[in-house]
């Protein structure tokens, strides 16, 4: 939406939708620096520059108009309530002990995970990583079937499609780069996955409905050429494991340190608040008043 535009809106909002009591400045306010008051009430104000953040794009005038009026009406209707609220919870002691409490759980949770990615996560190695999956293969048993491997989706009209059915069945560098270039010229979508796993349920959504599941198709086939009535999709898979296999480590080494961290974190935790324990009490900044 163009800034006139948003003028445009701010200035009818101003002097025609939320005529307020007081235009006025209210006394003791402090205004953030730079920005605009928009609406104030008791105090509190809305700022153009925040209203012109949540506007959204790429509509007419007049939804945006119709966006910000009642942006602005719940603004006020939000602050209201507070204000009610505030005047009917009396608890307000308790209501800042738990304020306190989340702010404290907060701040001990992000250093906590500080001090986990400046010392645990620095400290594994690829031998544990190693050991870890070979001592613990029952836990990635892949429950579908991943594959490595090539997938080309082309326009019917795509010219020399006879070439590149060819070169899409061949696995050498040559063949790549003479498909790279011709997909960069004709190919809406393609993918060169050799080097990396994707599951089966991944490439199938990529394909036009089959009568045979992709996986069972996959049992006894590398090469898979199918159209639909816009495209011609050609996959190539150089690497399959069914459902039930153990997955390789490379797809499951991310998993594995999330493991080994989860094992070492309330150790390593532990082990700092005891030696922070001991620190206090070594140093007398500890008082037992019941001793």
């Amino acid at each position: 939406m163009k800034s006139g535009s948003i003028g445009r809106i701010i200035i009818w909002l101003m002097s025609v939708t939320f005529v307020l009591a007081s235009c006025r400045k209210a006394e003791g306010v402090n205004y953030a620096p730079g920005k605009t008051p928009l609406v104030e009430l008791d105090g509190n104000v809305l700022y153009e520059e925040d209203l012109q953040q949540v506007l959204p794009l790429n509509v007419s005038e007049t939804d945006s108009t119709i966006f910000a009026d009642r942006y602005v009406e719940n603004w006020i209707s939000e602050q209201m309530f507070y204000q009610n609220a505030e005047r009917n919870v009396r608890d307000d002691k308790n209501i800042d002990e738990l304020v306190e409490n989340y702010r404290r759980s907060l701040i001990v949770h992000k250093y906590q995970q500080r001090l986990i990615e400046q010392k645990i996560e620095q400290e594994i190695t690829e031998q544990e990583i190693t050991d870890f999956y070979q001592e613990n293969m029952n836990l990635f048993v892949l429950e579908e079937p991943i594959l490595k491997g090539l997938f080309i989706k082309l326009p019917l009209s795509s010219p020399n499609q006879s070439n590149i059915k060819r070169l899409y069945r061949l696995q050498d560098d040559e063949s790549y780069d003479e498909i790279e270039k011709y997909c960069i010229m004709y190919a809406p979508y393609y993918e060169f996955f050799y080097d990396y796993w994707h599951s089966v349920s991944d490439i199938e959504i990529l394909l036009p409905a089959m009568e045979e599941q992709l996986q069972d198709y996959l049992k006894e086939h590398n090469f898979l050429e199918v159209k639909d009535d816009e495209s011609l999709y050609l996959f190539n898979v150089s690497d399959y494991l069914p459902k039930g296999s153990v997955a390789p480590m490379e797809q499951v080494e991310d998993r594995i340190k999330r493991l080994i961290i989860n094992n070492k974190e309330v150790t390593y935790i532990g082990k700092i608040k005891k030696d922070l324990y001991n620190a206090a009490i070594e140093n007398n900044r500890v008082i037992f008043h019941n001793k």
